[in-house]
């Protein structure tokens, strides 16, 4: 036994909202389809969990990311300096091992940055796989 359901809303003449919701044997949900300015859209319906995983990875990459960015830039510019400061045979003085050690660190944070921010997208990815469309209620002006 399916039940649909379909209402439609009319803005002040700039378009209509149509909400649709059917409760059909396969488990259906409901759908959103607005019609604005000659423009299509469809919604999704997103877990409350779904959309805090996606902000964990994005504050994640971009602090991985960024401290990354300032350890590779510090880093490699100072022994860049110090490298250039040294005229005839090159001291690898405790301060350059240093700064590679920072410039190894930092290209590790810049990748686990990068990874994290791939997990964004494969979590974003993957919702819109697991989405199907129940029908198609949009109404055709």
């Amino acid at each position: 036994m399916s039940k649909s359901e379909t209402t439609t809303k009319s803005g002040a003449g700039d378009g209509d909202v149509t909400f649709s919701t059917d409760t059909g044997a396969q488990g259906g949900g409901a759908t959103v389809s607005t019609t604005y300015l000659e423009r299509k859209q469809e919604f999704v319906a997103v877990n409350k969990t779904d959309l805090e995983d996606i902000i964990e990875f994005d504050n994640a990459s971009l602090g991985f990311s960024g401290f990354g960015m300032f350890l590779v830039s510090g880093s490699g510019w100072l022994a860049v300096e110090k490298l250039l400061e040294q005229k005839d045979s090159v001291v690898m003085a405790p301060l350059l091992w240093v700064c590679i050690i920072a410039i190894f660190v930092g290209l590790f944070l810049l990748y686990w940055g990068y990874r994290m921010h791939g997990r964004k997208r494969n979590k974003i990815t993957r919702i819109f796989s697991e989405t199907r469309v129940v029908g198609n209620n949009v109404k055709s002006t």
